[in-house]
This record gives C-alpha cells, structure tokens and sequence, in this order.
C-alpha cells in the first residue's frame, strides 16, 4: 500500500522507485530462495516458514485456555496436543504436521474461547511494548532460579491482582532491580514514542504517509508476535525497537522544545 500511494502521488518519481523496489526484491530473493529450495527438497513445500501456523496453535491457544479457564501453561499445551489428535488420528507429533490444519484448527478453538481473547492481547500489548521477557533471561543467564513454566509478572498481576507482587519479587531475589530499571526504560521509550508520533503526524512540514508507514511497521511487528502468547519472546518485538526509539527521540525533542519555549514565555512576562 505504501509503495502504491508513492507511486500514485509521485510521478516524477516512478523510475527511480522501481529501480530501488526492483534492487530489494533480487536481494530478497537472493536470501531466501536457497531457503525455499531446503524446504521443497526435505519437506516438499515452498512455505518459508510453518512457525506462524505452529505457534498460534501450540502458544497462542494453550495461552487461551490459561487465561480463561484458569489451567497452567503445561497443562494447556497438553490439552491443545489432546485436541489436535482427537481431529486427526494420523497426526504424528515427531514429524512435521500441516500448517493449514493448524491453522484451521488454532482459529476453530480461538472463536470457541473468544471470551478470553481481549485479555491476552492486553498481557501481548504489555510485554510487547514494555518489553516483559527480563525474568526470561534472567534465568537463562542463570542468575534467578529456574522459573516456574511461563513465569510472567505482567501475567500474574492481570490475573491475581497486585498481591502477586510479592510472589514476583520473591522469585526475582537480588536481581529485582533489572527488571525494574528495565520495564521503566521501556515505559519511557513508548509513552515518548507516542508522543512523537502525535507530534509528526500533525506537523505540515513532514512526510505524513512515511509517519504511518512506520507506525503501520510496528503494528505489523506487534501482529505477528502476538501468536507466541504467554510464551512471549523479546527477540520477536527486536524489529520495531528502532521505530519506537525513532518516534521516542521526536517526542523527547519536541517536549523538550515545549518545555523551553514555555520557559522563555514565562521569563518575557
């Protein structure tokens, strides 16, 4: 949509912009053909990927039914697995199983718990945009004990209020301090970058169209997380970081601007 709008309102420009769209596709290309090529050769299809499929299914329903009905995450997966097998006897777990199944399947069980939806993607929009995977990697660094399956703080204080909070220092120990320091950085960077965003939006002398672009790359990034649920990974939001820095710097600079234009009001009274 966006290259359409450009080639739409720019004329002049239309040479110069499928000579670059022509570059980024054979280098697209280039990277990803090889891939398809594996693919066809030891899976017979030309899918790049079946992780989407895969995870709506095995994180994102399981993620449902925790939030819904109350069940852990392990106990989840193992009634999504329960499921799939009761729809098709022939499913093989040990070997690849079709993306289209799981994702008829992942939509057939997302619209008989739609109930539940809403407040996952509430738990998706907080660790996407405040970043909750610190007590992930803290474990994996090994500074904090093993962690309980999909220990979330967001999750649990959605879900048990704020008298989760001692459970989440508790876990976290002596290192508490990272994760705090960290979701409040993260805090920053997105009320700042909605901030910058209003502010470029409603400037004349910007590329409006390139502002939405960006914020569009984000959604887009938010979207496609989402299926991971509760198994939520900070490299998946890793792409948008430098929008949101981006939109982050405008909203500091122009509150900074705000600040020092309404200083100078005050001094000239």
């Amino acid at each position: 949509l966006f290259v359409a709008w450009e080639w739409w309102q720019k004329k002049e420009a239309r040479t110069d912009l499928a000579k670059r769209m022509s570059a980024g596709a054979l280098l697209f290309l280039a990277i990803v053909v090889p891939w398809i090529a594996r693919n066809y050769r030891d899976f017979g299809t030309l899918s790049v990927s079946s992780e989407a499929p895969w995870a709506l299914y095995f994180d994102y329903v399981p993620s449902l039914y925790s939030v819904d009905r109350g069940l852990s995450f392990p106990d989840a997966r193992t009634l999504a697995r329960a499921q799939l097998k009761e729809a098709d006897p022939s499913i093989d777990f040990a070997n690849r199983i079709s993306p289209s199944l799981l994702a008829q399947q992942a939509l057939t069980r997302i619209k008989e718990e739609k109930s539940g939806v809403l407040k996952l993607q509430v738990i998706n929009t907080v660790w996407f945009f405040t970043n909750d995977n610190y007590a992930y990697h803290l474990d994996r660094f090994g500074l904090v004990p093993d962690r309980p399956p999909l220990f979330s703080p967001t999750q649990l204080i959605i879900q048990e209020g704020v008298k989760s909070v001692p459970i989440i220092f508790q876990y976290l120990e002596s290192v508490y301090f990272i994760p705090v320091i960290g979701r409040l950085f993260w805090v920053f960077i997105t009320l700042f970058a909605l901030l910058g965003f209003i502010f470029l939006f409603l400037q004349k002398n910007t590329s409006r169209m390139l502002v939405i672009f960006m914020a569009g790359l984000i959604l887009y990034y938010y979207t496609t997380a989402s299926p991971i649920g509760l198994a939520g990974e900070g490299r998946l939001r890793m792409p948008a970081s430098p929008m949101l820095f981006l939109f982050a710097a405008a909203g500091v600079i122009y509150a900074w601007h705000y600040i020092q234009t309404k200083r100078r009001a005050d001094y000239s009274k």
